[in-house]
């Protein structure tokens, strides 16, 4: 994004939020804000924008729009429990001996987490809420990873990887 659109973007902020703008400040908000947004394209910057305004009636900072920006890349991806799903259907239609093939038929985060939990100790487990408890956990807290990773990063607008 150009500092530009930094300023389009201003501008929408300023007429939805009289106080966005502190006078004194604009030179050194623009830069912030650009230095911040430079990675993302406009049009999706735009649209956390236009989110921001629908939903909260207080002036947004750069966070909340990288928040929006994050939830809006993650729309249609698997949750935990759907990713469990995969996992059982797996099991019935491969069982203890074809992790391979198992594993390959799920997408690639839902079977690094069954690999770390161990395909055949998922197979022959008779606690089946407890592991799918587990493998919720794992599944969130390793989504939330990449979340994080990719904030710190700035990723190159956003590659999270799934």
């Amino acid at each position: 994004m150009e500092k530009k659109e930094v300023v389009k973007i201003f501008s929408i902020f300023s007429v939805c939020y009289p106080k966005f703008i502190e006078s004194g400040k604009e030179e050194l908000m623009l830069e912030v804000w650009h230095s911040m947004l430079s990675r993302y394209p406009y049009e999706l910057v735009k649209h956390a924008a236009e989110t921001h305004i629908k939903s909260s009636r207080f002036a947004p900072t750069i966070h909340d729009i990288i928040q929006h920006i994050i939830e809006y890349e993650n729309i249609g991806k698997l949750d935990g429990m759907s990713a469990w799903g995969m996992v059982i259907k797996a099991i019935r239609n491969y069982g203890y001996y074809r992790e391979a093939e198992a594993l390959q038929s799920m997408p690639p985060e839902v079977a690094e987490v069954v690999n770390a939990m161990g395909w055949q100790t998922l197979c022959l487990s008779e606690n089946e809420i407890a592991d799918r408890a587990h493998f919720i956990k794992a599944y969130d807290t390793m989504h939330k990873r990449e979340q994080q990773v990719a904030l710190m990063r700035g990723n190159d607008y956003l590659k999270l990887g799934r």
